[in-house]
């Protein structure tokens, strides 16, 4: 029988400070955070395949279609050391399917948005991201995100629109990192 397992999922728009709140509370938490985005480019350079969006967002569909919706979170799960942590933080919860086997483990799920204006700003100058393809016109970052809010032909089963109902909590993250450490320490507290 397997113990449970405390779980939090974050997702959000792009830039929107997923993986910032994901180390804020995996500090705070004990929690191991592991990376959906990370997962998926390392797999990508073993392969010998450039570790971009479109090709992220296209072998996360393949895996998905192999192993099922959740198979992201059961990867996350494979690499949670419980002996180490607390519990596991997974982030960016992309599709309907990662939000149910969150939500199946009896774990909660994180909203986070923020201006586009300011997600462009943080993506478009945050060094520490490095990202292949950051490097967008707000144009094409505005395009982007329309593509992954709802499925489309061309999002590979990206819909953060149905995430959204799964999340019971939703933070609006236009401050600075402060903000975002007190509004988190409110839904969290140690």
């Amino acid at each position: 029988m397997t113990s449970k397992i405390n779980i939090i999922g974050i997702s959000g728009t792009n830039g929107s400070g997923k993986d910032t709140a994901a180390h804020i509370l995996s500090r705070r938490l004990n929690y191991q955070f592991v990376s959906f985005g990370d997962i998926l480019r390392q797999t990508l350079i073993e392969q010998k395949i450039e570790p971009i969006r479109r090709n992220t967002r296209k072998l996360s569909s393949s895996l998905e279609h192999q192993f099922g919706s959740g198979v992201l979170v059961d990867m996350a799960l494979n690499k949670f050391k419980p002996s180490s942590y607390d519990g596991l933080i997974v982030a960016s919860v992309r599709n309907e399917g990662e939000a149910q086997r969150i939500k199946d483990l009896d774990g909660k799920i994180i909203w986070m948005d923020a201006d586009i204006s300011v997600r462009y700003g943080r993506i478009h100058n945050n060094v520490f991201r490095k990202r292949n393809d950051d490097n967008l016109s707000f144009d094409e970052f505005k395009k982007q995100e329309d593509e992954e809010l709802t499925i489309t032909p061309t999002n590979d089963n990206m819909n953060l629109m149905a995430v959204q109902p799964f999340c019971e909590i939703k933070i609006y993250n236009d401050g600075g990192l402060d903000d975002l450490e007190q509004k988190l320490a409110e839904y969290f507290p140690v």
